[in-house]
């Protein structure tokens, strides 16, 4: 609910679940793409889990699956002209105190692509969905960590604004380094 830092407000969930439900029919789409973004739901756990597995080493699955169960507004997936699930981004909400007010802080836990639809500008269209949506429910930062040798990701989130704000070990796997990247929308 708006305001309450428990996910997207009445708005945009609204407009996500009619595109849901409209399916092709939605008016909602993204410049050049067939592709579509649509909410997360339950039967797509298994895909969504293999191209976790295609994309990261070493990571937690049942994170993924924890956040599918608690987040499913803020849970997006991109599908195929066929309707097949070819990626994902899947965020989580929290409150930061900072002076005297309660903000709301997004982070992206994680965001992939099958490796079969890479190159062909669909992480940049899954991106700028979460950001959107994010923006619209008033969230003030959004931060996501990022493997400082994924040039590509890095590359990515810097041409949607982010700023590299510092470094972090064994977050993006063990013994990996990972750039901290912050995006404020407020």
């Amino acid at each position: 609910m708006a305001g309450t830092g428990k996910g997207p407000g009445l708005l945009t969930r609204t407009r996500r679940r009619t595109n849901d439900l409209l399916g092709k029919a939605s008016m909602w789409r993204f410049q050049d793409h067939k592709e579509r973004t649509r909410s997360f739901k339950k039967g797509d756990l298994e895909r969504v889990l293999q191209i976790y597995r295609q994309n990261f080493e070493g990571g937690s699955e049942k994170v993924i699956e924890g956040y599918s169960s608690l987040f499913d507004d803020i849970f997006y997936i991109i599908e195929g002209p066929s309707e097949q699930v070819i990626g994902y981004c899947v965020c989580y909400l929290r409150l930061e105190l900072q002076g005297m007010h309660l903000r709301k802080i997004a982070a992206i836990y994680s965001i992939a692509i099958d490796p079969a639809f890479q190159g062909q500008g669909l992480g940049n269209t899954l991106l700028e969905d979460c950001i959107q949506d994010l923006r619209k429910n008033n969230v003030h930062r959004i931060r996501l960590y990022a493997d400082v040798n994924n040039k590509p990701a890095v590359n990515l989130y810097l041409k949607h604004g982010f700023l590299i704000t510092g470094t972090k070990e064994n977050i993006c796997g063990k013994g990996k380094t990972c750039n901290v990247m912050d995006l404020n929308l407020r």
